[in-house]
């Protein structure tokens, strides 16, 4: 019942005492790869942007972290920049 009542004090003084918050993101997005031969792959980054937010992705590079849970060292990817036909 106290961890009850303390949390709830916190969250009464974080809506008193914190002034307006505010967040940009970008609202989506998609990584997809395919497979064109040996260990190499075309690996595409799709980004949807709000035209109307103040959040966008330049047209550069963007870099993906890659991970696993095998326990493999993998670098970070850099992706290029390449406009659609």
């Amino acid at each position: 019942m106290i961890l009850y009542f303390r949390n709830l004090i916190f969250t009464i003084f974080l809506f008193i005492f914190c002034g307006n918050l505010m967040a940009t993101h970008v609202p989506g997005g998609n990584i997809t790869y395919e497979n064109i031969g040996p260990n190499t792959f075309v690996i595409t980054l799709t980004v949807y942007e709000d035209c109307g937010g103040s959040v966008s992705i330049a047209n550069g590079t963007q870099s993906v972290d890659v991970s696993n849970t095998c326990g493999f060292t993998l670098p970070t990817i850099t992706l290029h920049y390449h406009p659609k036909n």
